[in-house]
């Protein structure tokens, strides 16, 4: 049963341009004008599937011999978490909260069963632009929450059972942006939430349910138990709060397969087809450029090369990476003066901005007036969905053309 739980105006997605090309994308822009956003709640069977557009066929209430009878997520807070491209005194991550308002303290119990449904109105939130939509978080506070169904083992009586989490737990789910479906051409996006019980109640252990006074089976979960549970959702990631500490956090397996594909490019329009689509050029710190496109390459014209070598910057962001994995790096660049420097790095999208390779390195690429081809090899240090690739081109009054980029996980 689908539910729809909240609707948050939120973030119109704009067509930003890049240099003096008015109609390119970077991103998804946050900004007004508004649309609108909802959260559908789904009850799934299976195991979890990332993939934005997938859909689930069958509905279950019946997983290993329980059928639910009290289902519901209790719903605390609905934040987004982006990247800024001007001064806010905020932590991005602890994100900018969309629901509930202000001063206002609820719990939201979503009844997936039944489908209780919230509308919320955010249109005097007046987010500026040049902002990049990354996740929407969900927090949920299980403590002292119960779960009740009816358990029929094999080969005994059926009888009510419930599932019970321990006096102080919160659960943090974030979800991709790429997640958000857009509704036809209404200006509406859905976010589904699908919660898919079979991963949680797998590894329950039966062996040990207790009974009380009145027959009635009890399950306490445990630290496995909570992280399977979190497991049960189609989200890009988890955070569990267990009382004043965060015990437990991760990439979900079902993104993690998403992203973990050897010899997949995870540059978009490395080639510049689709001219400055997916990119981003940052001028600050008395830095000045613009862009134009020709012959497959971007043309970054550096009027003002500023004080510092990210006072110029052509970026993509979102680049996934896994720990551990190894990435070549490849692009082409030249420019139309000699013996100039352009720094090439991978690196997290707010402060302390460091780099996501092993090695913590600067890659930097001399250029010449002839095109030359460059590549750079590098480790990841951890797992992160929202790496962002940086070319530095501050400190000259130059031009740059930058064609065939690329960035592959490499087979091991």
């Amino acid at each position: 049963m689908l539910v729809r739980i909240f609707c948050l105006v939120m973030a119109f997605l704009a067509l930003v341009s890049c240099g003096n090309k008015d109609s390119e994308r970077t991103g998804i822009e946050i900004g007004n004008p508004t649309v609108t956003v909802s959260a559908q709640f789904e009850l799934a069977s299976g195991d979890p599937i990332f993939t934005p557009l997938a859909r689930v066929g069958t509905v279950a209430t019946a997983v290993s011999e329980v059928v639910w009878t009290d289902l519901r997520l209790p719903l605390t807070e609905v934040r987004y978490f982006g990247s800024f491209y001007y001064y806010r005194p905020e932590d991005p991550t602890e994100g900018s909260k969309l629901w509930p308002a202000t001063g206002l303290d609820t719990l939201l119990p979503i009844d997936i069963l039944d489908g209780d449904t919230l509308d919320a109105d955010f249109e005097d939130m007046n987010i500026p632009s040049r902002s990049y939509l990354k996740e929407v978080g969900l927090l949920f506070d299980f403590s002292s929450w119960v779960y009740k169904g009816t358990w029929c083992p094999p080969n005994a009586e059926c009888g009510p059972v419930e599932v019970r989490f321990a006096d102080s737990v919160q659960l943090d789910l974030r979800f991709h942006h790429s997640q958000l479906v857009q509704v036809g051409d209404t200006g509406k996006l859905v976010l589904p939430v699908r919660f898919h019980p079979k991963i949680l109640l797998e590894s329950l252990d039966f062996s040990s349910i207790s009974e009380d006074s009145m027959g009635l089976r009890v399950i306490r979960l445990g630290s496995v138990d909570l992280e399977n549970m979190a497991r049960s959702f189609n989200a890009l990631r988890y955070k569990y709060r267990i009382g004043k500490s965060e015990m437990l956090s991760g990439v979900l397996p079902a993104a993690l397969s998403e992203y973990d594909k050897p010899n997949v490019d995870r540059i978009l329009n490395g080639a510049f087809a689709e001219h400055g689509k997916n990119w981003i050029l940052i001028s600050q710190l008395g830095g000045s450029a613009d862009t134009s496109f020709s012959d497959g390459a971007v043309i970054i014209n550096i009027w003002e090369g500023g004080t510092q070598n990210y006072s110029i910057q052509w970026m993509q962001e979102d680049i996934e990476l896994i720990q551990s994995r190894w990435y070549r790096l490849r692009f082409t660049a030249w420019s139309d003066k000699d013996s100039t420097l352009m720094m090439a790095r991978v690196g997290r999208f707010y402060a302390p901005y460091d780099n996501l390779d092993l090695g913590n390195e600067d890659f930097l690429a001399p250029l010449g007036k002839a095109p030359k081809i460059f590549e750079f090899e590098f480790s990841a240090k951890e797992t992160n969905p929202f790496g962002r690739l940086e070319f530095n081109l501050g400190g000259y009054s130059r031009g740059v053309r930058i064609k065939d980029v690329s960035l592959v996980q490499l087979v091991e």
